[in-house]
């Protein structure tokens, strides 16, 4: 990519979204909590091992995951995947999730104004 990633490493960065948003609910009922309750920064180490732990799952299984919703089984291996390669080409070391996103900050501007 041409995309010139400048700030020094290891950097954060935000992330939103269903694969961040459902990474984080998987991750938050391995620890007996709610997505709600859980910490909002997803570190790029906890992808990892959410990723070694599913890949190897059948659709079947995932399905019956906590946290991965059903209709989202089959594509969140890839997903969690490309987020993981992404932090690695970024040099992150993880991302802050928001359940809002930039057309949620462009209203509250506008708002405001």
């Amino acid at each position: 990519s041409a995309f010139p990633f400048t700030q020094p490493a290891p950097a954060e960065a935000i992330f939103t979204g269903g694969t961040i948003t459902t990474a984080r609910a998987t991750l938050a009922e391995k620890e007996g909590q709610t997505l709600e309750s859980s910490r909002s920064f997803v570190s790029k180490k906890s992808l990892q091992e959410l990723l070694d732990r599913i890949t190897p799952l059948s659709l079947a299984e995932r399905k019956r995951t906590p946290g991965i919703p059903s209709a989202r089984a089959d594509v969140f291996p890839v997903g969690v995947a490309t987020v993981v390669a992404l932090a690695d080409y970024a040099q992150v070391s993880g991302f802050w999730h928001s359940f809002h996103n930039v057309r949620w900050g462009i209203a509250d501007e506008l708002l405001a104004s």
